[in-house]
């Protein structure tokens, strides 16, 4: 019984540690922007409810990418744009007084190389988001 019990241990530890990494890129970018209402901009990345990463910083009237890897499966991820206004860093939200909302959130099965395309169109409320398998 012991050696079971033992045995069933390494599996589990294996089976948690050895997951096959899943790389992630999300790119996005804006459109229709006003001008003089361009801030600097930045995503922040969830996966089940923890923090995954944090983007660089770029002027919304850039493109922007980051690149992550998730453990294979199924996961939600969950992505929050964040605008520099006055000094402080603001979810990008409607109820903040933005064109449009900036947190999207999906339950996705991570089976091999990802690539999210976002896209925040101020004249739409909800941003454009398409996930694709490469």
């Amino acid at each position: 019984m012991r050696n079971f019990l033992i045995l069933a241990c390494f599996f589990t530890c294996l089976t948690s540690f050895g997951q096959k990494q899943i790389p992630v890129t999300i790119e996005w970018q804006f459109r229709n922007l006003v001008e003089g209402y361009e801030h600097d901009n930045k995503l922040l990345v969830y996966l089940d409810g923890n923090l995954l990463g944090e983007s660089s910083v770029k002027n919304e009237v850039e493109t922007n990418s980051m690149d992550f890897t998730v453990p294979k499966g199924k996961h939600t991820i969950k992505i929050v744009s964040y605008s520099l206004y006055e000094g402080n860093w603001e979810i990008r939200s409607v109820e903040n007084e933005y064109s449009t909302n900036g947190t999207i959130e999906r339950q996705h099965k991570f089976k091999k190389k990802t690539k999210i395309f976002l896209i925040f169109d101020m004249d739409k409320t909800e941003p454009v988001v398409d996930i694709r398998s490469l």
